[in-house]
């Protein structure tokens, strides 16, 4: 029974590493979002600023 129990140690500590690798994946996303998120309002500040007050917007939206 040597081998159930180094599988079941295998098991947790694979087990451990997922968790480590979802927390870090959402950690990622997370800031990843929220830098999108900042990006786009900075770009969109600047837009407002050199788009002329009588003006359409230049492009597409």
């Amino acid at each position: 029974m040597g081998g159930a129990i180094k599988g079941e140690r295998e098991v947790a500590e694979f087990m451990d590493a997922v968790r480590v690798m979802g927390i870090v994946t959402g950690l990622t996303v997370l800031i990843s979002m929220l830098a999108a998120g900042v990006i786009h309002v900075v770009f969109a500040a600047i837009r407002r600023l050199h788009t002329p007050a009588g003006g359409a917007a230049g492009k597409g939206e």
